[in-house]
């Protein structure tokens, strides 16, 4: 089951931008400094340098370049995803390749961004969209869990129970005859309330029965 995913450490978001060009990492850097919500952002040169700081410490987003000097391509984005945990990745290419990006978007990444023409305003946007999906994610998948969980505790009786004619003690797995209130209970949420019927009151009581 997925657990509960806050994002925005003590109100602040974590952002990690994995990019080779220092220049380009400072124009991110800008562009994000823009936005009115707290956050810090860390740079990270290389693919190596960036699983270092993920083994350090929890982010709510990643900005991957995918040319970076020990790594290219979506085996880029593969080795990020994986090692992020919650966090979702955005790929950054310095080329417009739509059947990478969509290639990448299938396999798990939360948006492309291409270097050429960006603006503060939609580098925000997407990083902040790509962190509320998350969340969203998230929380369904713990949803969902926590509603298995209540169904695989929801007890029922079906198929055939073996029940004596006589005394009326039904036959558990284990081959032990119980009273029918006992078995039932073990196998349901229901409670029983102890009554007697108007037949079983006449042989019982007799006349007595009748009496208001």
């Amino acid at each position: 089951m997925a657990r509960l995913w806050r994002p925005r450490h003590l109100g602040c978001m974590r952002i990690l931008v994995i990019e080779d060009d220092a220049q380009f990492a400072r124009l991110l850097t800008a562009m994000l400094a823009q936005d009115t919500e707290p956050h810090a952002v860390v740079h990270a040169a290389s693919l190596a340098a960036a699983l270092a700081r993920l083994a350090e410490q929890r982010f709510d987003v990643l900005l991957v370049d995918l040319g970076l000097p020990d790594s290219k391509g979506l085996p880029t984005f593969h080795t990020a995803r994986d090692h992020a945990g919650d966090a979702p990745v955005v790929v950054v290419s310095g080329t417009r390749d739509d059947a990478l990006a969509l290639e990448a978007i299938r396999e798990g990444a939360a948006d492309y961004l291409v270097k050429g023409g960006l603006t503060a305003q939609g580098v925000q946007r997407v990083v902040h969209h790509a962190v509320e999906r998350k969340r969203l994610i998230l929380d369904r998948e713990r949803l969902v869990g926590e509603l298995q969980a209540a169904l695989a505790e929801v007890k029922t009786l079906h198929g055939i129970i073996p029940i004596c004619s006589s005394c009326k003690r039904i036959r558990d797995d284990a081959g032990a005859w119980q009273q029918v209130e006992e078995y039932v209970r073990e196998r349901s949420d229901a409670e029983f309330s102890h009554g007697v019927c108007p037949a079983c009151a006449r042989k019982l009581y007799g006349n007595l029965a009748a009496t208001p």
